[in-house]
């Protein structure tokens, strides 16, 4: 079902919309707010998590604009942020700390040098992406960060699954092009 199509749907039958949304990204939403809680929630934390952010969807239905993504892109970004809120909160009601043995090994200098070459690789490729012009920058986000198929995006930009593929292959020799001129030079497997 198309996004176009639910969202008809529930505001024409919100009870049988709502539950056709449910149905669709429930076990998404579930699987975002689980890996966010990680140790400091339980299954009943991201259950409850996953029912606010379904909540806050239907609460703000009117401000949903699918020229600016889709309906699996805003509950997974819903999902993202309520978990890390609650998060926040459920550390603070617990005053779980984490212990030496629980962290591991601790960041050493190594550590610490692959975290700013992955931070400025992950600087490089952001602005290489947002180099590459419309419709391929909305292709290439949409598809690989997102998660959509070349279906959903074509719906999105008005064009075929095909072009959506082709233009796909190409942005993505564009970016290799773009990525290994760029300073350092950032390989791609």
């Amino acid at each position: 079902m198309t996004d176009e199509l639910l969202l008809s749907e529930i505001n024409k039958n919100p009870s049988k919309g709502f539950s056709l949304l449910l149905k669709e990204y429930s076990p998404l939403v579930f699987k975002i707010c689980r890996a966010v809680l990680g140790s400091v929630g339980t299954n009943e934390d991201a259950q409850e998590c996953a029912a606010d952010v379904f909540s806050a969807f239907f609460k703000n239905l009117e401000k949903v604009d699918l020229s600016r993504g889709s309906i699996k892109g805003y509950l997974a970004f819903g999902a993202k942020n309520e978990a890390i809120d609650r998060y926040r909160k459920l550390k603070k009601e617990t005053g779980k700390v984490f212990s030496i043995e629980e962290a591991g090994e601790l960041p050493g200098e190594e550590q610490a040098f692959d975290e700013s070459e992955k931070k400025e690789k992950n600087r490089l490729l952001k602005s290489a992406i947002e180099s590459l012009g419309e419709p391929d920058r909305t292709i290439i986000v949409s598809k690989y960060f997102l998660g959509e198929t070349a279906q959903e995006i074509g719906k999105k930009i008005s064009l075929s699954a095909e072009a959506v593929q082709k233009r796909s292959r190409r942005a993505l020799k564009k970016l290799k092009v773009l990525l290994e001129k760029a300073p350092g030079g950032v390989m791609l497997d």
